[in-house]
């Protein structure tokens, strides 16, 4: 019986050696490093690479039609103040009176200068804005996370 299972850990041995060959695992880091990736792979491309970019390039005022469940859509205009403040215009197409919804408040960035939080103390949840880049917002969902859909859900700069 001891003969067999020598014969058998012999054979996996180099099994085992060869599983874990090119595994590079550096505990060095803790961890570190792997977190931060996750956060730059949530940064778009052209997302701003500080605080002074972001005030400066990507305030302003951006437009577009938004999905809607039960209209046509809902016209969006996003006005982002360096100040911290905003306004939010949404009109619901081919639903209720078509004057616009507006409300005001404050936005703040994430950590990671991927996102913008819109902060309105009338709702119950934050909507969440990723800058894709100084011409383009793309609405995320309510944990700020990509929306998976082809429905277009970004806000273009207004000239």
């Amino acid at each position: 019986m001891k003969m067999k299972t020598a014969r058998i850990m012999i054979l996996c041995v180099p099994l085992l050696v060869a599983a874990c060959k090119g595994k590079k695992t550096d505990l060095s880091t803790d961890g570190k490093e792997t977190a931060a990736a996750v956060i730059e792979s949530r940064r778009a491309p052209g997302a701003p690479k500080d605080a002074n970019e972001l005030k400066s390039d990507f305030m302003g005022t951006f437009s577009g039609t938004l999905p809607c469940a039960d209209c046509s859509g809902i016209l969006t205009t996003l006005t982002l103040n360096a100040d911290g403040t905003y306004m939010l215009e949404s009109t619901y197409q081919g639903k209720g009176d078509g004057q616009p919804f507006v409300e005001q408040g404050k936005w703040t960035p994430s950590e990671d200068l991927a996102f913008i939080e819109l902060n309105y103390d009338v709702r119950d949840k934050s909507v969440f804005y990723a800058l894709i880049d100084k011409n383009t917002l793309e609405k995320l969902d309510q944990n700020a996370k990509p929306i998976s859909s082809e429905a277009n859900r970004r806000l273009i700069r207004k000239p």
